[in-house]
């Protein structure tokens, strides 16, 4: 939803809010079969989220974004956030919410562009039912989940034609807290093309 779009003596402002829904598809309960060494018998069990297609819960998606230009600088700068309401599945496990900020500002010079973006990514701790817990095995620890992290990403872009962009990006973190043993990142570098289709008028 725009909730404005002010465009004023070469300053242009925009804010846009969105809310989604999130439906789970695939498989959410698959499991992994191990042979009872002594009688023989096969018994199952569930693989952990992370190895499952799908969490197997529906999600609450919460979006904004904010915009402000100026168009003969040739420099603008922008924030979006977003943040995802997670929710159960029929096992009774919920993966952590979910919530990114970021805040930009770009300069463009011809068909080069420069963007320094300052990210902040929140990862809450999955939750388990705990009548679902005293009944079930977990192969996972629910308290080596969540995440806090800072990052710094700067971006080049190349204008090719029109709406057909050229981009790299390397984002390189400068703080990271995670719980228990967990894999964090170093460094991660992207390289891509996008088109960004506009209605003709």
């Amino acid at each position: 939803y725009s909730v404005f779009s002010i465009f004023n003596d070469g300053k242009q402002k925009e804010l846009t809010v969105g809310l989604g829904i999130k439906f789970p598809i695939g498989s959410y309960n698959d499991s992994t079969p191990h042979i009872e060494p002594f009688s023989g018998q096969t018994y199952y069990t569930t693989k952990p989220l992370v190895m499952q297609n799908s969490s197997g819960a529906t999600d609450i998606v919460f979006y904004s974004f904010y915009y402000q230009g100026y168009t003969a600088q040739q420099i603008s700068f922008f924030a979006n956030a977003i943040y995802i309401k997670k929710g159960w599945n029929p096992l009774g496990e919920k993966l952590g919410d979910y919530a990114r900020l970021g805040i930009f500002a770009s300069k463009k010079a011809g068909k080069f562009g420069l963007t320094l973006q300052l990210a902040a990514e929140w990862v809450d701790k999955m939750k388990i039912n705990k009548d679902i817990e005293m009944y079930t095995f977990l192969n996972y620890d629910p308290e080596a989940t969540g995440s806090r992290k800072l990052f710094v990403v700067p971006q080049v872009s190349y204008t090719i034609i029109d709406n057909l962009v050229m981009y790299g990006l390397y984002e390189i973190p400068v703080y990271q807290k995670v719980m228990k043993i967990q894999i964090a990142s170093q460094v991660q570098a992207t390289i891509g093309i996008s088109y960004r289709f506009s209605p003709k008028t």
